[in-house]
């Protein structure tokens, strides 16, 4: 799938978001309005990225999750996200995907391209699958951790 979205004919951002969305599994809205601030980089040697999406911005019914969804970013991920234009601003907060055309501010449409993609055959792994679908549990967490950690080994 990667391969797939390297060769589209789109912009380096919509690339970048898709590629976020492949390797994280999280839904398109999270994708496009992903914002620095919620991305914490490691306070020590050895610690990984992480991003943190509150459980306010969940679209799950808010009094269902007791705690903020935190997924552990691997190394490819953080090598995407060091190669976003935003990435040496990030300190001053703001969109990973900013549009100056969109009302929002951010990247608007992931889903037509998504949609391209997988309408060219590409085949989604069950457990990828299954990893987007426990996105929206909050105690299959650690579950997804180590489906979207082994995918991209």
């Amino acid at each position: 799938m990667l391969e797939r979205i390297e060769e589209m004919p789109a912009s380096f951002e919509l690339r970048a978001a898709l590629k976020l969305q492949a390797f994280t599994g999280h839904r398109s809205d999270r994708i496009m309005a992903a914002e620095w601030r919620h991305f914490h980089a490691p306070r020590k040697p050895g610690e990984p990225w992480r991003w943190i999406t509150p459980r306010e911005l969940m679209k799950i019914k808010r009094n269902k999750i007791k705690w903020d969804h935190v997924l552990v970013l691997p190394a490819p991920v953080v090598k995407l996200l060091e190669s976003l234009p935003s990435f040496e601003h990030r300190a001053k907060g703001g969109w990973l995907f900013p549009s100056e055309r969109s009302a929002s501010g951010h990247i608007t449409n992931l889903d037509g391209p998504m949609r391209e993609l997988l309408g060219k055959g590409i085949h989604v792994p069950q457990r990828v699958a299954q990893c987007h679908q426990n996105s929206r549990v909050e105690s299959d967490h650690e579950a997804r951790q180590r489906v979207v950690a082994a995918d991209v080994q």
